[in-house]
Formats: C-alpha cells, sequence, structure tokens
C-alpha cells in the first residue's frame, strides 16, 4: 500500500540527485613559487583544488605569494585563468587572462576541460607573451550536457 508512494519519492530524489552539478577545479604548479588558487562568484576567499557542487561563475586562477615581479592578488600584472563551469547547457568557458602589456607577462599558464564529456580535451596554453595574441589563441568555449565539466589549470 505504501509501496507506491515511496517508489515517486524515491524516483523524484533519484531525479533531483542525477540533475545535481558539480564540478572539480584541479592545479599544478610547475613554478618554483607560489601557491595555485582561485575564487568564484559564491566564494572570494583564495582556496585550493577543491570540488564545487554548484555553478562556477566568474572563476579565476592565479599563483597566490608568487615573488617574482609585480604580482597582485588575482594574478594582477602576472596573468590568471578566469572560467566559467556550468552543466546546464549554456556554455562553459575558460581565458587565459593577458595584460595588454606583454612585458608584464610573468607566469606561463594553460588549461584543459577534463573528465569525458563533449568539453574534454578543449583548452588552451599561453608559454609565452607571444603565444597568445589573440582571444581565440588564448580561450576555449563548449556547452557539455548533461556531463560534469572540470577543469584543470596548470602555472609555468
Amino acid at each position: 500500500m505504501f509501496s507506491l508512494p515511496l517508489l515517486s519519492l524515491s524516483i523524484i530524489l533519484g531525479s533531483f540527485a542525477i540533475a545535481q552539478e558539480s564540478h572539480k577545479i584541479t592545479m599544478t604548479n610547475n613554478c618554483i613559487l607560489g601557491n595555485p588558487v582561485f575564487t568564484y562568484h559564491n566564494d572570494n576567499t583564495p582556496q585550493g583544488p577543491t570540488a564545487i557542487n554548484a555553478s562556477v561563475l566568474d572563476g579565476i586562477a592565479w599563483l597566490a605569494n608568487f615573488t617574482v615581479g609585480d604580482c597582485e592578488s588575482l594574478g594582477t600584472a602576472c596573468g590568471a585563468v578566469e572560467f566559467i563551469l556550468r552543466n546546464d547547457g549554456s556554455t562553459t568557458m575558460a581565458t587565459i587572462d593577458e595584460t595588454s602589456d606583454a612585458n608584464q607577462f610573468v607566469v606561463a599558464r594553460s588549461f584543459s576541460f577534463v573528465g569525458g564529456g563533449a568539453c574534454d580535451g578543449v583548452g588552451a596554453c599561453c608559454p609565452a607573451p607571444s603565444a597568445c595574441t589573440s582571444t581565440d589563441e588564448a580561450s576555449a568555449r563548449c556547452i557539455d550536457r548533461p556531463g560534469i565539466v572540470q577543469i584543470h589549470i596548470s602555472f609555468c
């Protein structure tokens, strides 16, 4: 007698669990100095690699405590990787943020979407200032639904 309502409830809860969004952000620091960190719209506290169970909007990753050059918070004057991760059918994207002055290029950066799905392997790399002179060379966009979009960001 109670099996039909319980079955309906388990289907609803199961559908909710499948629809939940989760994104993993991993980072590698091949530089001698600094610690890879990122912030995003729901959490402005710099943090290391982690998984987030929501869309990641306005993400920005950089090397904190990188003492070469005039590096500032959020990668200002050294460079950063900006990203948006979501699996709601909207565009997932990342951009290697370049300063307008190539002389301020301090840290080589790259990113790649990983974890399978339509975005797997899509990415960009800027090993030197001359390597990424346009947005097309330094960014990537894709749509991945219903997959779980993950990003791996490397420095140096």
